[in-house]
């Protein structure tokens, strides 16, 4: 069994679990990890509003660029975040 998309965030191209369990890979978008940071809905939140406000939401990873024409708030949206969590002012 595989889950895709990360929770955090909504990238959709991170697989979060692979048929062994948690991925040991970071979500490239947020930096989640599966096998360190999954929990329940309130860690999800609480790692979104880290990644939104201290990291201004920005792609994360330094190795991995975004795909061509990423978008932030519509991966949210997507994810179907509240506006008032996409660190939208």
């Amino acid at each position: 069994m595989t889950a895709s998309g990360c929770p955090v965030c909504g990238y959709p191209e991170f697989i979060t679990f692979d048929g062994y369990g948690p991925a040991r890979v970071l979500c490239p978008c947020c930096g989640f990890d599966p096998g360190y940071d999954a929990g329940d809905e309130a860690r999800t939140e609480a790692l979104r509003r880290h990644w939104l406000e201290k990291d201004g939401g920005r792609w994360w990873s330094n190795c991995t660029p975004p795909p061509e024409g990423w978008n932030r708030e519509a991966q949210l949206a997507a994810l179907r975040v509240p506006k008032r969590h996409r660190g939208e002012r």
